[in-house]
């Protein structure tokens, strides 16, 4: 086989294993896009919960625990459990971010390095 014909056999693997990254970058990053929504939607549903179940649900609270405490403590009851809601559904949305930053398709980047290793192997082995 020429050098000619090596080197352009090596062109073609080269821009086959490139085009087989960008196809790898783009299944990592589309799982990464699920965590997103994952996280987004929770967030959502957390913001959602607070503004609208809490208009409604902490009148009723208060007046349902207002019959065997004082008032005030009975809004004070109230506040914590809604503090404890709010906590759980921010983990979860943490949980899911931390899963996605940095937005990085580490699986393809390490493939790519171990392609561009094989291919210099490949050249130096081709010269002897």
């Amino acid at each position: 086989m020429t050098l000619t014909a090596l080197l352009r056999r090596l062109a073609a693997q080269v821009l086959e294993l490139a085009a087989e990254n960008v196809a790898l970058a783009k299944v990592e990053m589309a799982g990464k896009i699920r965590y997103a929504v994952v996280a987004a939607a929770c967030l959502v549903l957390a913001l959602s919960m607070s503004v609208a179940i809490l208009a409604t649900l902490t009148a009723c609270l208060v007046l349902a625990f207002a019959l065997i405490v004082p008032p005030w403590l009975a809004a004070l009851i109230v506040t914590a459990l809604y503090a404890v809601v709010a906590a759980i559904a921010l983990l979860v949305a943490r949980a899911n971010v931390v899963r996605v930053f940095p937005p990085i398709p580490r699986e393809a980047i390490r493939q790519f390095k171990e392609n561009i290793e094989w291919a210099k192997l490949q050249a130096t082995s081709n010269r002897r």
